[in-house]
């Protein structure tokens, strides 16, 4: 998968990185409508956003750095926990 010069122990098995990639590719191909529910629920979180800031109890209120960075975490977590189902359910 990888050229011996981008192997290493963080990179992990090659077994690993091929399970990672028939995932990213089930992922891509929508296999368990996946990719949609990414995408609603990406749109979802925009429209929350966007009706937030433009109410008027919160009007004016904007968030810090540590709470994108906090909502980035948690975005990565699920993700990676439906992709670890995922995986788990094709092996």
């Amino acid at each position: 998968m990888l050229a011996k010069r981008w192997r290493s122990a963080n990179t992990g098995d090659e077994s690993f990185q091929d399970k990672m990639l028939a995932d990213f590719r089930a992922f891509c191909a929508n296999r368990g409508n996946r990719l949609v529910e990414y995408w609603e629920s990406c749109q979802e979180q925009h429209k929350a956003k966007q009706t937030r800031a433009h109410s008027p109890a919160v009007s004016g209120l904007h968030k810090d750095a540590d709470d994108v960075q906090n909502d980035i975490a948690e975005s990565l977590i699920n993700t990676k926990s439906r992709s670890e189902d995922s995986l788990e359910t094709q092996l």
